[in-house]
């Protein structure tokens, strides 16, 4: 059997002789790329790629497992369509925290256009060129009611990204990996104290040549930013793999209220696309997410209104 390094360079290489718009703009980084991939195969210490099997889990999911997580989500009122495309662990961690009702769902899409730069797709599915554009990046950001504590309301807020393709295998972040990702509440809310704020991230992905699902991460554990208003989470893209992961924070209303009051909760991704590795900041706020750093990034960001 080819081992799944020799895989990856020669797809690398592949792409660098015969598919030029993913190395746009920095020749210089072609050769970075294609030097330390060839290095990593002859067993030099510096590789551009990782292992198929290199720091990661294989996904194997009990279907029989998933349909009763399933139907007890459904009943919590989760649509199917919602349920089709959630990961596994993401199924598991809302049934773990106790979550008692589905609220609302709210969905964005990115692409890349021609110039390289990151848009939202207009919810007609089409882009500025006025043709069905592919989806390089989608959010998702879900609320769900917990239960309430001292006539509190409680939610459980998630957040969901998906990569179309092996973006680190885009030209201009091949060896930039670090992605941020942010989860903000409203003044309304405070940190839910009962479940320690109920902070979770998972990374995932896809191997581009087996297509095999692998768990990669949880993002480091706890949330890299934190603050009043919200959480980040820096993600380690991975070169040879398709990326999707979530995020999730449980919160907590200040006051009590009778389903009357309407508030927002905000997710952002920056997608690191500098060529120095400088990696991206977060300022966190209420209902406020904004990155900062020396280097570039792109974003995309979704938010999501409730009453409660």
């Amino acid at each position: 059997m080819v081992d799944d390094n020799l895989l990856t360079m020669y797809f690398i290489i592949k792409t660098f002789l015969f598919e030029e718009r993913y190395f746009l703009k920095k020749p210089v980084l072609k050769a970075l790329i294609l030097t330390t991939g060839l290095l990593g195969v002859m067993g030099g210490t510096a590789s551009a790629s990782s292992n198929e099997s290199d720091q990661t889990t294989l996904i194997v999911v009990d279907k029989v497992k998933e349909k009763k997580l399933d139907q007890r989500l459904q009943a919590l009122g989760f649509p199917f369509a919602e349920l089709a495309s959630m990961p596994y662990d993401m199924k598991e961690h809302l049934i773990n925290q106790g979550v008692v009702k589905y609220i609302g769902t709210e969905k964005r899409e990115f692409y890349y256009d021609f110039d390289g730069t990151l848009r939202e797709k207009d919810p007609s599915g089409t882009g500025i060129e006025g043709t069905i554009d592919l989806t390089d990046l989608s959010l998702v950001i879900t609320t769900s009611q917990l239960a309430t504590m001292n006539s509190k309301k409680r939610f459980t807020v998630t957040q969901k990204w998906e990569w179309s393709n092996t973006v680190g295998l885009n030209g201009d972040t091949y060896l930039n990996y670090v992605d941020k990702i942010g989860l903000s509440y409203s003044n309304d809310f405070d940190s839910d104290p009962y479940t320690n704020g109920g902070y979770a991230c998972s990374h995932s992905g896809q191997h581009f040549f087996s297509g095999n699902h692998y768990w990669l991460s949880d993002c480091g554990g706890r949330p890299s930013d934190i603050s009043y208003g919200g959480v980040g989470w820096n993600v380690d893209i991975r070169g040879d793999y398709r990326d999707y992961g979530w995020s999730a924070m449980n919160v907590v209303a200040k006051n009590t209220s009778d389903w009357n009051t309407s508030t927002r909760f905000l997710t952002k991704y920056a997608h690191d696309t500098s060529t120095s590795g400088v990696g991206v900041g977060l300022n966190i706020g209420f209902f406020s997410l904004n990155f900062t750093g020396n280097g570039s990034w792109d974003e995309g960001s979704a938010q999501k209104t409730i009453w409660y």
